[in-house]
């Protein structure tokens, strides 16, 4: 609808090249965290950036949830991540990350997003349907925890309970010189 020129690809994203050939911006948010080996498939998306191209990368560095709830929630998301070959909070890696030469850093921060904590509650829940039955998280918690778990964070995301979850987001911006 904004007349802007874009193609949508379905690809894997760990094999490159990249099906769209030199790309002028790619953007990836939230993904690193769940792909093993995050360090090659950034080197290999870096590359396929055309002249000034840029890569965008958000990831998580920290969340910090006040509720021991929520914390026992992220705990247990970590574990699964890692489990998987991946690193649930990336954004710290990416702190220090530096390109190949050829390529710059133009951007490297946080952003601090605060959410209010029944909204945060809300999502974990979401995410927690789509895997509290994985063989590693049921191997390592007994049937009682993980129904406790669901039902708690149902409630708070369903309350009025006070507070927030604060996520900090790294956001990385590399170009191609």
């Amino acid at each position: 609808a904004s007349g802007l020129a874009a193609r949508w690809y379905q690809h894997d994203l760990t094999v490159t090249p990249l099906p769209t050939g030199p790309a002028d911006l790619l953007y990836a948010r939230l993904v690193l965290a769940h792909l093993p080996g995050p360090d090659h498939v950034l080197s290999g998306w870096l590359e396929g950036l055309g002249p000034g191209g840029r890569l965008l990368v958000e990831e998580t560095e920290e969340v910090v949830a006040g509720h021991p709830l929520l914390a026992s929630y992220e705990e247990m998301a970590g574990s699964l991540v890692a489990h998987r070959g991946g690193e649930l909070l990336l954004g710290r890696r990416l702190a220090a990350f530096e390109p190949a030469a050829g390529f710059a850093v133009v951007l490297n921060r946080v952003v601090r997003h605060p959410v209010p904590l029944a909204v945060a509650a809300r999502l974990f829940a979401m995410n927690f349907r789509t895997w509290r039955h994985d063989p590693f998280i049921t191997a390592g918690h007994p049937p009682s925890a993980l129904q406790e778990m669901g039902v708690g964070l149902d409630a708070l995301a369903d309350g009025a309970a006070a507070g927030e979850v604060v996520f900090r987001i790294r956001q990385v911006a590399v170009e191609r010189r």
